[in-house]
């Protein structure tokens, strides 16, 4: 997992939906928030430590999980990755 880097913070590009010409505008928060919040980054979602962390606790070492995904077959590749967000013992079948 990377952090994006944008080349234009903020910059979109907005399609009019009553078939006007799209143009590019850069947005700017101005909510005044209380509480500005965690980032939403690599830091703060799933740092290089954390994954680590959990793996091996689960006795996988990152070399065999990437070997095992790696000969997994494209049809299944959907079905092994809704078994690795919503099944508790995925990990135990690597």
């Amino acid at each position: 997992m990377q952090d994006r880097i944008p080349q234009n913070p903020g910059r979109v590009l907005i399609t009019p939906e009553n078939g006007g010409a799209p143009f590019y505008a850069t947005i700017t928060r101005a909510d005044n928030p209380l509480e500005v919040g965690t980032p939403l980054n690599k830091a703060t979602l799933l740092s290089d430590e954390l994954i680590e962390g959990l793996l091996t606790s689960l006795g996988i070492t990152i070399p065999s999980l990437y070997l095992k995904h790696l000969t997994i077959n494209k049809a299944n590749v959907k079905s092994d990755f809704e078994k690795f967000l919503f099944e508790e013992d995925f990990f135990m079948s690597i």
